[in-house]
């Protein structure tokens, strides 16, 4: 029963992951390439617009089309211009971290010669202390 359960909830989950995700694409697409308006009209008689009338709601449908791409360019153009931004940023905190990490490792170096004349100090301070007990016994 719980591995039933269990299941039930994952696959569940997965399938939900899904739809947003997909919901999400769908909405980027939706702002990035809105649907055009549609122009088409026809005479108060019911019947097709005349052949001049076809070619200025070509035309007009062109129009639009061009608006709406154009639109459409400068909200990527926009999108893009933060994404890089953003990247900037962010390349700009690895060159920090990159330099804070190599002043460390410098500091790092020099401390290791200091622990290592430190202890060659103790070892001889350590050999003195010895040669004086024995000679104080």
């Amino acid at each position: 029963r719980h591995y039933i359960l269990f299941h039930s909830i994952m696959v569940g989950g997965s399938v939900s992951k899904e739809k947003h995700r997909t919901s999400d694409a769908a909405s980027n697409r939706e702002m990035l390439f809105p649907k055009p308006k549609s122009t088409k009209s026809t005479s108060s008689k019911g019947r097709s617009t005349t052949k001049k009338n076809s070619l200025r709601e070509n035309n007009a449908s062109a129009t639009e089309e061009a608006k709406s791409i154009t639109d459409s360019l400068l909200r990527t153009k926009s999108m893009m211009k933060q994404e890089l931004e953003r990247v900037s940023e962010v390349s700009q905190a690895i060159d920090s971290d990159g330099q804070i990490l190599n002043e460390a490792t410098t500091e790092h170096k020099g401390l290791d010669n200091v622990v290592k004349n430190a202890r060659g100090v103790l070892g001889v301070l350590k050999r003195q202390d010895m040669q004086d007990s024995v000679v104080l016994w």
